[in-house]
């Protein structure tokens, strides 16, 4: 039973659960107060009836002293007979000085027996009231007097109280009902509110609900920490969704990543195998040329003319010296890429390494009718380089710069101090094709070449290279842009002071 009633207690809505706590609760309360006031009450009729009864003994003993006196036995048994008026009275029995029998009153007429002298007081007997006193004259004890009385009077009056405590039980619940029904509303809208949120939460996974705080006690505590709860999900769930953003552009950008190295590497293996096209091409024309025109000069050697000869050895010279010049740019590279090339660092004018240079592409510039500019402050440009390797850069770059402007036009240097004056900028500017956005930084990688200036002969893709390689060394920067008027700009950086390391 007990089983039942708590599971059937468990299902019932927190609002009615609220309610039968209350009223089962109150009727519980009131029905213990009433019960201890039944009984208390009832104590004290007995205790109200016992003091009557005594005081009716005492009356009816005095009114029969006389009558115990002179033996009236009449008159006693009239003094008795009075007691007809009290129907609880059941029997009233006078007792002489020896303790017998002098009169006797019996309700119901049976013959009823006076009991024998018992102790004085008053006390109850099963369902009776028994009362024996004393009758005394003159503090002289001259007899006894014995009441014996029902107990109707007092279920009588524990019937009007029961009476009343159900009535007031009744009155109780009905009061206790409408008072839980009131103030259960109160618990109940914000547990309410909770399970409606938190249903629209589950239900549709919406976590911009907000429930409405009412009170400062313990359900408005718990309103607080649900809506901190939900605010805390919003926030986690922006950081995931954040986060599957930043993993997914990540994922993007290491694809892209992957994308660019794979065609970085496919670009680095087609331009190996252009080197070696290119290379064998520009190994194998001096050699060729070594050849035929050692071959001419020893044929020549027996009957040509000494002018001719001397045309022939001046070409063999010539072809040598390029071959060198290659072998010398794969072994310049690869010391620089080890580390193991020497840097003679020293304060230098950077127009001596410019004009060394102009000159000795002279003839290349008036081959092609090209005209040559320096812009430079009227001041000495004073930088910390080693003045070869520096020859170097700018025979790279100013022979480029020949090579790709067309006839006719002009070949630009400029040579300024940066902003802070911690560096000499030096750009050369050609008037050629230009170089193809994507491809700024990759023309300086080896054996590569821009796609607009490649025309799969000449060149072997090492000068620019080489030329980061040795600006890198001196701890300045190399890059490339294309000019506005037309043309590529090849600049660099010099410091102008030590670096230290």
């Amino acid at each position: 039973m007990i089983l039942f009633l708590k599971k059937f207690f468990l299902k019932l809505p927190i609002r009615r659960k609220i309610l039968f706590i209350v009223i089962i609760t109150s009727l519980a309360v009131l029905f213990t107060t009433l019960l201890f006031f039944i009984y208390f009450s009832s104590q004290r009729i007995k205790e109200n009836l016992v003091q009557e009864m005594t005081v009716l003994a005492e009356i009816i003993g005095s009114r029969s002293t006389a009558a115990i006196e002179f033996f009236d036995n009449k008159t006693a048994k009239e003094n008795l007979d009075s007691l007809r008026a009290r129907k609880s009275v059941k029997l009233a029995c006078l007792y002489n000085i020896a303790g017998m029998e002098f009169a006797k009153y019996d309700r119901d007429q049976r013959n009823s027996m006076c009991p024998e002298k018992m102790e004085i007081g008053g006390f109850f007997v099963g369902d009776e009231l028994v009362i024996y006193r004393n009758i005394e004259m003159k503090k002289e004890v001259i007899g006894s007097i014995l009441l014996i009385s029902d107990l109707r009077d007092v279920k009588k009056a524990i019937q009007i109280y029961f009476g009343y405590t159900l009535l007031a039980m009744l009155i109780g619940g009905a009061v206790a009902f409408i008072l839980s029904q009131t103030f259960s509303r109160i618990i109940d809208r914000p547990i309410n509110s909770l399970y409606m949120a938190a249903r629209s939460v589950t239900d549709q996974g919406n976590y911009n609900v907000v429930v409405k705080k009412k009170s400062n006690d313990e359900l408005g505590v718990l309103v607080d920490a649900f809506n901190e709860m939900l605010l805390q999900i919003q926030i986690r769930e922006g950081e995931v969704k954040e986060a599957n953003a930043n993993l997914e552009e990540k994922v993007k950008i290491r694809t892209s990543e992957l994308e660019k190295a794979k065609s970085l590497a496919e670009r680095a293996n087609e331009s190996k195998t252009e080197f070696l096209a290119n290379m064998s091409h520009e190994l194998r024309t001096p050699m060729h040329a070594v050849l035929s025109f050692a071959e001419f000069g020893s044929l020549e050697s027996f009957e040509g003319e000494r002018e001719e000869l001397h045309k022939y050895f001046k070409k063999i010279e010539n072809s040598g010296r390029r071959l060198l010049s290659l072998l010398n740019n794969l072994l310049d590279l690869s010391k620089l890429e080890a580390g193991k090339m020497n840097f003679n660092m020293q304060f230098n004018n950077v127009e001596m390494p410019v004009n060394s240079v102009i000159s000795e592409l002279q003839k290349l510039l008036e081959d092609k009718n090209l005209k040559i500019k320096v812009e430079k402050p009227n001041e000495k440009l004073i930088a910390f380089f080693d003045q070869e390797k520096i020859v170097q850069v700018f025979y790279n770059l100013i022979s480029n710069a020949i090579k790709f402007s067309p006839y006719n036009s002009e070949v630009n240097i400029k040579i300024k101090y940066t902003e802070n004056r911690n560096y000499l900028l030096l750009s050369v500017f050609d008037k050629g094709p230009g170089i193809p956005s994507g491809e700024f930084e990759s023309v300086f990688d080896k054996f590569v070449q821009s796609s607009k200036t490649n025309t799969g002969a000449g060149g072997t893709g090492l000068g620019l290279s080489i030329c980061k390689e040795i600006v890198n060394g001196h701890g300045g920067e190399i890059w490339c842009r294309n000019d506005e008027e037309g043309g590529a700009v090849f600049s660099f950086t010099l410091p102008i002071e030590q670096k230290n390391g």
